[in-house]
């Protein structure tokens, strides 16, 4: 009975240290990462002179550490998601939370300096993983399953969202449903996003819905559904293009200085667009202002064009803020083609941007529950539950629509060229 009870304890204590440490990791990672947010639209956007300067001294230097990295660690590689699951699921020898947690740290830091379309929610979420094997590592204990539930903390923890953590985990990670393991998922997940919550509060995307779509305005469903069908079909097949390229063609110049080629183009192109450049986050803010239909259909093919750049580069970075900087284009599309045509206020853009955002992250990504909880993590509360009957019908119609281009969920695509 006692060795019971200390037993009890001794887990406990593992739990909620994980929940601890993945919510400080996390906080530390997108505290740095808003920083360099911060000085890279003044080199980009403002053009402010020393900074230009300064960030060009440090850049051979972050392109050599970054390509060093990537080159010798695949599990930093992109999101690091893909490794990390198919490591869990196949590979347990890799997982090396030693060398993983401070490579994925500082390279996905260096990638984020191309002020290219790479987010911070792929390291967020892996850091996530990595903090609750150490902890797991020190206790002395093999514990797969708070693994799991550490990289839908790290979702959490990127989105500032509870809620969206949780419907992360038990849509794309739980092994095996049990309740024992929600409990224990919901305590670590809300640990973690007290801790960053604390230490660093803030958004990744704000809106401002102060009107909603009335059911009178019902033709907005299929326009989003169906765009972001097209559009979210057209990012995945170029994404399995360009790795059968890669896969095939292992000796190419391309494939070789890819994580190079990342770099420098996406920095000329940042010099010079740079307010349409960035994970997405500052991009979707200047959304509303944009309102010409043929220069946001050409930013829909840009910023996709961008991401699939990003996301098969192998330089370590997030793909979902991005994703979502694509949907939100769409949406803004969608809103200006229904006002020039049917004459709709432009007050509803913020809705329609959210819920097309949410869309095509449920198209690319197959996760309905996720993409609706999304919600929660862009507005307050009481806004989220207002958009309700929209983006459930909405989600819904996404996750069906999405099995018509018969490829799975952008994870699974991934794990194929691991």
């Amino acid at each position: 009975m006692r060795e019971k009870f200390l037993n009890f304890i001794k887990q406990s204590v593992r739990i909620i240290t994980i929940g601890i440490v993945i919510g400080f990791s996390v906080a530390l990672f997108q505290f740095l990462m808003v920083q360099l947010t911060h000085f890279l639209m003044d080199v980009f956007v403002y053009h402010v002179l020393w900074k230009i300067i300064a960030f060009l001294i440090a850049m051979p230097i972050i392109i050599f550490y970054s390509y060093l990295l990537t080159n010798n660690n695949p599990n930093i590689r992109g999101g690091g998601i893909p490794q990390l699951e198919n490591n869990l699921k196949h590979h347990q020898e890799r997982l090396q939370w030693m060398k993983d947690f401070p490579m994925m740290f500082i390279s996905s830091l260096c990638s984020f300096c191309a002020y290219g379309a790479l987010g911070g929610e792929g390291p967020s979420v892996v850091l996530g993983g990595n903090s609750a094997l150490m902890i797991n590592s020190l206790f002395h204990e093999k514990d797969d399953e708070s693994v799991w539930i550490g990289l839908g903390a790290g979702f959490g923890c990127a989105f500032q969202s509870p809620i969206a953590g949780l419907a992360y985990y038990i849509e794309c990670l739980i092994p095996k449903f049990n309740f024992k393991g929600i409990v224990k998922a919901t305590i670590i997940i809300l640990l973690s996003y007290f801790v960053i919550h604390l230490i660093f509060p803030h958004m990744s995307v704000e809106l401002n819905i102060t009107s909603f779509l009335g059911f009178d305005l019902w033709y907005f469903i299929p326009l989003i559904v169906i765009t972001n069908f097209i559009f979210g079909t057209l990012f995945i097949y170029l994404i399995i293009f360009i790795k059968n390229y890669l896969k095939n063609h292992p000796t190419s110049f391309y494939n070789k200085y890819k994580v190079i080629i990342f770099y420098v183009v996406t920095i000329i192109l940042a010099f010079f667009l740079g307010k349409y450049m960035g994970a997405g986050s500052s991009f979707l803010g200047i959304l509303p202002s944009e309102q010409v239909w043929y220069i946001l259909l050409s930013l829909i093919f840009f910023r996709l064009i961008l991401t699939v750049h990003g996301s098969t580069s192998s330089v370590s970075g997030g793909v979902v803020i991005p994703q979502l900087a694509i949907g939100g284009v769409i949406g803004m599309f969608i809103m200006m083609v229904s006002h020039e045509l049917f004459h709709v206020s432009l007050f509803y853009a913020q809705e329609v941007i959210l819920l097309s955002m949410c869309s095509f992250y449920v198209v690319v990504m197959k996760s309905p529950l996720t993409g609706l909880s999304l919600l929660f993590a862009f507005l307050p509360l009481e806004v989220a539950i207002k958009l309700l009957p929209f983006g459930v019908i909405i989600m819904i119609l996404s996750y069906f629509i999405s099995y018509l281009n018969k490829e799975k969920a952008l994870y699974p695509i991934l794990e194929r060229y691991l």
